[in-house]
């Protein structure tokens, strides 16, 4: 491992560490949008993110996994009939939701409040909220954070290509339900699901220690 790159693999063990201490329990809304951008340099940046990039210059095998809820079958397929509905599981001053939906019929789901595990690229790449019948992965929504509320500087053209997204995002101020999620708006609650199911994951506990005992041995 070449001196070059000891203090890129620092950080992003310090920055896993961060997420898993300081996120534990809840964050700011401000910090919240602040650490979209580390989100993002961590699971967008680069095609995959630095995490992936990381995990395979150490000589980790396959994929990191994480455990977190997802979205039900039946929900995903529901399309229209979904108003609303949000994987959740995250843990604010030590309460943990996972799930929350808002139909216009019943739908039979059940949401696992434990979540399962998921590789990395699945978990990003997964549906994490839908409005009004729309969805919206996981990637979409770090990306909303970073590039529209983060303060993460995007060309014109990036901007503009990310404009369905934002529309398919900001329809959610157009729907009359006012959701809370232990004291957070959804879309807040479900970035802080993001941040803690990578700070809590024992791949990345792992792989900054891995990182950690590499660097002090050169």
């Amino acid at each position: 491992m070449r001196r070059l790159e000891d203090s890129q693999l620092i950080s992003v063990a310090e920055d896993i560490e961060y997420l898993r201490e300081k996120w534990a329990d809840g964050a700011s809304d401000a910090d919240l949008r602040r650490g979209s951008a580390l989100l993002r340099r961590f699971l967008i940046d680069g095609g995959n993110g630095m995490l992936m990039a990381v995990w395979h210059r150490l000589g980790l095998l396959d994929q990191p996994r994480v455990i977190a809820p997802s979205l039900p079958l039946q929900i995903l397929a529901a399309g229209a009939k979904v108003d609303l509905a949000a994987a959740g599981g995250a843990t604010v001053e030590g309460g943990t939701m996972a799930g929350f939906r808002q139909t216009t019929e019943r739908i039979a789901a059940e949401f696992s409040p434990d979540g399962c595990e998921q590789l990395l690229l699945e978990y990003v790449g997964a549906p994490s909220v839908i409005i009004r019948g729309e969805q919206v992965t996981r990637r979409e929504l770090v990306k909303y954070f970073a590039h529209h509320l983060g303060g993460v500087h995007m060309s014109s053209k990036v901007l503009k290509q990310e404009q369905d997204m934002v529309r398919r995002i900001r329809r959610i101020e157009t729907l009359q339900i006012y959701s809370h999620m232990l004291g957070k708006d959804l879309l807040h609650f479900e970035l802080l699901a993001i941040g803690q199911a990578i700070g809590r994951a024992d791949d990345f506990k792992k792989m900054s220690a891995v990182i950690r005992e590499r660097i002090g041995s050169i």
